[in-house]
């Protein structure tokens, strides 16, 4: 999830550089600009799906750990004939 998230934050910086080099450099017709704002968009809405991807599987993990763990927690106790 943070790899999604820094990659995310490393397009927009470089989005960002980019426009302002072009924006200093001269006035940008309207057709690039809007090219520009959609392929933005796009890259913005891919690194978001990628990283709810990476969120549920970090979850997904997590939870299978927890399941694991508890049925050795299990297993102890029965081992020890403790009722809990």
């Amino acid at each position: 999830m943070r790899a999604a998230m820094m990659e995310a934050a490393k397009i927009s910086i470089v989005l960002c550089v980019i426009l302002a080099a072009i924006s200093e450099a001269a006035p940008l017709p309207e057709a690039q600009v809007v090219d520009f704002l959609n392929n933005f968009e796009q890259q913005a809405s891919v690194l978001s799906r990628e990283s709810g991807l990476a969120e549920w599987n970090y979850d997904t993990d997590i939870t299978k750990v927890n399941e694991d763990a508890a049925v050795v927690a299990r297993e102890r106790f029965s081992v020890c004939n403790c009722n809990v």
